[in-house]
This record gives C-alpha cells, sequence and structure tokens, in this order.
C-alpha cells in the first residue's frame, strides 16, 4: 500500500455520539435541580460509577502532592 492511499477501517464506535448522547442524558436529568444539586448529582454518579477507583486514587494523590510553588 502506497503512503497516500489508506485502508478505509469500518467505525465501531462513535465516541463523539456516545458523549452528546450521556450529555443529554445528564440534563434531562438535572432539569429541575440547583446548581448545587446538579454537583452532588454528578459527583454521586463519578463515585459510584464504573471508573470509581480511579476517582478514589486521584482524590488520595492530590491529597499528597506537593503543592505548585510550594518550598
Amino acid at each position: 500500500m502506497s503512503r497516500t492511499a489508506k485502508k478505509k477501517m469500518k467505525k465501531t464506535f462513535d465516541c463523539i455520539a456516545f458523549k452528546r448522547k450521556a450529555q443529554r442524558r445528564l440534563m434531562e436529568e438535572t432539569k429541575d435541580m440547583s446548581e448545587d444539586q446538579r454537583r452532588a448529582h454528578v459527583r454521586k454518579i463519578v463515585e459510584s460509577g464504573p471508573l470509581a477507583d480511579f476517582w478514589e486514587q486521584v482524590k488520595q494523590r492530590a491529597k499528597t502532592a506537593p503543592r505548585a510553588g510550594r518550598l
């Protein structure tokens, strides 16, 4: 295959469509909530979802990481 000819791959997952669908669902779920209620709702989803373990690790690292500009 030449450098200019590219093999077309069949797309099996559309991440943009997935993102937009998730955003629409979240907007629908939170449309009648205050800003504080929205934050609490999103935090609950993040802390109980499939990336909950990762999120907990990030929070722990943030607590122990040196602060920028501190000596």
